[in-house]
Formats: structure tokens, sequence, C-alpha cells
């Protein structure tokens, strides 16, 4: 099983709300496009939004309030999967921070719905809830799985224009978001969920520094850009720091189910 961890911001802080619901329309579908069906979504969010229903999609909420001017985050985490922690009321602050807390919260809640499940040996990967994923994304992980790799991380991936719908090449100078590796539940401990909760750029250097056989592949999704939404205010293609344009084919819109977006 490959468990997937994402986020959502609260739904009242994005500038664009329709562009918002096809970023997000456009992940799920990508997801929904795998040859192999064998994950399941964990998607921290405030508020859930209507219309996003998916047999493999689990949303957690930590919404406070009706505003969402706060975050019912961990005061103090679990120390293992049967340990229900503590938690307070915060105020929401930044998205940066918003979107920190979001990706510990998801590996949280997945990694205590393997336990419930009895899973011992799984996948999680992670990824933005704005981005797709290549169609045969979770079936290569699976393959590579059974060569005995147990990290899958990028740095080349594509990248789409979200109001231009133009396609570009991103070569990127370490990991990007979209990284995978290979956990265990030992007792009640879920090992190796911090590789995915710390700084993505930071996932290739770490797991190759802890002797964890690793592989780098490339164009395992497709990161969007120039939506009016992302953290990182993502400009259009052309101003990308790290992207070349290419032409679109139809190769590449099956891949990501670009013509649906």
């Amino acid at each position: 099983m490959i468990l997937i961890m994402s986020k959502l911001g609260a739904m009242n802080r994005y500038p664009d709300q329709d562009m918002m619901r096809k970023t997000l329309g456009g992940f799920l579908r990508s997801l929904e496009r795998q040859t192999d069906k064998q994950f399941r979504l964990f998607m921290a969010c405030h508020d859930i939004p209507e219309g996003f229903d998916y047999p493999w999609l689990e949303w957690s909420s930590l919404r406070a309030d009706l505003e969402c001017e706060e975050t019912n985050y961990w005061k103090r985490l679990p120390l293992s999967l049967d340990d229900p922690g503590e938690k307070a009321f915060y105020s929401y602050d930044s998205k940066s921070i918003d979107s920190g807390r979001k990706s510990i919260h998801a590996a949280i809640t997945a990694g205590q719905w393997a336990y419930r499940n009895k899973l011992r040996d799984f996948w999680m990967l992670r990824m933005d809830s704005d981005d797709m994923l290549a169609r045969r994304m979770i079936e290569a992980i699976y393959i590579l799985g059974e060569q005995g790799v147990e990290a899958v991380y990028n740095k080349r991936c594509h990248i789409f224009d979200a109001k231009t719908r133009e396609v570009g090449e991103y070569n990127y100078i370490s990991s990007t978001t979209s990284n995978a590796i290979k956990m265990k539940i030992e007792g009640n401990v879920l090992s190796r969920w911090f590789y995915l909760c710390r700084n993505h750029t930071k996932f290739a250097s770490d797991v190759r520094r802890d002797k964890i056989k690793a592989r780098e592949v490339n164009w395992a999704y497709c990161i969007t850009t120039n939506s009016g939404n992302s953290i990182s205010g993502r400009p259009t293609l052309m101003r990308e720091r790290w992207a070349k344009k290419i032409k679109m084919t139809k190769e590449l819109s099956d891949r990501y189910g670009l013509g649906e977006f």
C-alpha cells in the first residue's frame, strides 16, 4: 500500500477560489487515473471543500472555528501510534507555517490509519495538492520497491502554467516536493516519517546520508505554476528560474491529465 500525504490551506485564504478548485481537481484526478489503485490519500485541511469525493480520500480537518482564524493543532505530538497526544488552539499564522503543521498532521494521520489497519510495511508519498502525479507513478514505486529501493525522489519534473496552459521541463538543484519512502511500524512506533516532514530539498541528501537505498526518478509529477495561490508565489512558466518551455504533446497531456484541467 502507498499512503499519500498532502494538505490544503483554509479555503478563505486562497486569493483565486476558482483556480483553487481547478488545481485541487487536477491533483485528485491525477490520482484517480493511476494505473495502480493500491493507494490512499490523507489530506490535512481546515474546511473540507464540497464535490471532491473519492473512496481512497480521507480528509483530516484542523479547523477550530468557522472563519479558520484558529487551528486545532498538536501541543504535544503523539509519542507512539496508540498515544492520543495533546492538542491546543493556535492562531492560523502564516501560510508557510500552516503548511508545515499540516505536513506533520497528515503523516501522523496516515501512520495511525496504517496502525489501526495492521499495516507493517508500506510506502508514504508526499505531494502538494496543486500538483499532478504521473499516471504510472504508483505502479513505478511498487516496481522499485521490488528491486530493493526504499526511497524515491526527483530533481527533474514537468511544470504546467495553469493560466496559459504552457508546459515545460523543470530541472531543480535538489530534491523537489514529491518524495516517497518505505515505512515500517515497529511495535507502535512509525519509523522514518520525519523524512517527509522536513525541508523537501534535504530529502535526497538525508536518505543517502543515512544509507537508505534511494533512487532518483525523472518526470514523476507536474508542478502547477501561475495559479495565483501558491505559497511561494510561483510566476508564469517563462519566469520560473529552473524551467524551460517545451511543446505540449498528447503523451504529456495523458501522463498528467492536463487535457481535463
